[in-house]
């Protein structure tokens, strides 16, 4: 059977300035691809997000309960890019890690997860000089030897696209799967846990690529092993 993969939605503003939840077309293209089945989750809070004058409440009993109801329909979740943390995503992710359900954190994703991690305390640093936009390969990373990053793509190095403004600079139980030349940390993985896997590029820009559709063959096949 396919495994359904649930993607966290971003809240965004459209250009007609009404209120959104995004899910990256790319990236539902590369969990069908790969042999997954796509679903939303939504926040299960009866609220705007506004993304500037945002203040993180606890979710209520009741959110929590709807959102598990949801999770518990899911094989594998993804956490995608975006420019904030809400209540709902620390929640999921916090979910993911103490039940050890298969998860990839795309850029933001990557330190939301690290920042439940680190019982919610960002340890990030300032990086503009990472954000190329529409650039396909910007920069090397290099593979760290018997790490989840390492067993999948098995290589030294590859060439990575690079969106992000921050960057993670301390870890709890996570550990450095790839750091960039000038040391930025790159991909993130959780031991002992079957495939929690972070990671500070976008494979889903470029799904097709012989590196990148390794990650996502990697994180369904495990999905695929869940129930």
């Amino acid at each position: 059977m396919k495994p359904i993969i649930g993607i966290v939605t971003r809240p965004i503003v459209s250009k007609e300035n009404s209120n959104l939840n995004y899910v990256s077309d790319d990236l539902r293209k590369a969990i069908i691809k790969y042999g997954g089945i796509p679903i939303s989750i939504l926040s299960t809070e009866n609220k705007t997000y506004d993304l500037d004058n945002y203040q993180d409440q606890e979710l209520a009993i009741n959110n929590k309960k709807d959102l598990e109801r949801i999770l518990k329909l899911c094989d594998g979740i993804i956490f995608q890019g975006g420019s904030k943390i809400y209540s709902y995503d620390k929640y999921i992710a916090k979910y993911v890690i103490e039940n050890d359900i298969p998860a990839l954190g795309i850029c933001l994703g990557m330190q939301l997860l690290n920042h439940v991690d680190n019982n919610d305390k960002s340890f990030l640093l300032n990086n503009e000089s990472h954000y190329q936009k529409n650039k396909e390969c910007c920069h090397e990373i290099k593979l760290i030897k018997n790490t989840l990053l390492d067993k999948i793509i098995k290589k030294d190095s590859i060439k990575v696209n690079s969106r992000h403004h921050l960057s993670i600079i301390q870890l709890n139980n996570f550990r450095v799967c790839a750091r960039s030349l000038d040391n930025t940390i790159e991909s993130i993985y959780y031991p002992g846990k079957r495939f929690i896997l972070g990671v500070q590029f976008h494979p889903e820009n470029n799904y097709e690529d012989s590196n990148y559709k390794l990650i996502f063959k990697s994180f369904i096949k495990e999905c695929q092993n869940v129930r």
